[in-house]
């Protein structure tokens, strides 16, 4: 009775320690799509404020600054539903073989089997 206990203990702890890791999976997904998209944002942000420096045109910066938040959300959000299966899809494929039927090849009096599996995907 006290092992079966143990058992169903170590069985949860393994399960919720495995959960774990997949939430990590994900979250560390998820902050590669932030990093990336705060690096474009950044980027498309600073080449505004040069070009409106060029062109004689001075904005706060506080402007700025929503524009690369904005810019940066927005872009997290679409990256992440457009990864979405990558992302949030269970990692274990099964891989579905299909048998052929085993064909019987005849050339004078000799009889040979030819079998054939091949990979769907």
């Amino acid at each position: 009775m006290i092992y079966l206990k143990i058992d169903k203990c170590k069985d949860l702890l393994l399960y919720g320690v495995r959960m774990l890791k997949s939430i990590l999976r994900k979250i560390e997904s998820i902050f590669k799509v932030l990093v990336l998209s705060s690096i474009i944002s950044f980027v498309i942000t600073f080449g505004l404020i040069l070009l409106n420096a060029i062109m004689g045109v001075f904005i706060g910066l506080e402007y700025y600054f929503m524009l690369f938040t904005g810019l940066t959300l927005c872009l997290t959000v679409m990256l992440v539903v457009v990864d979405y299966n990558r992302i949030f899809k269970n990692k274990k494929h099964i891989q579905k073989t299909k048998v052929s039927k085993s064909k019987n090849i005849k050339r004078g009096n000799t009889k040979e089997v030819v079998k054939a599996k091949r990979k769907i995907s």
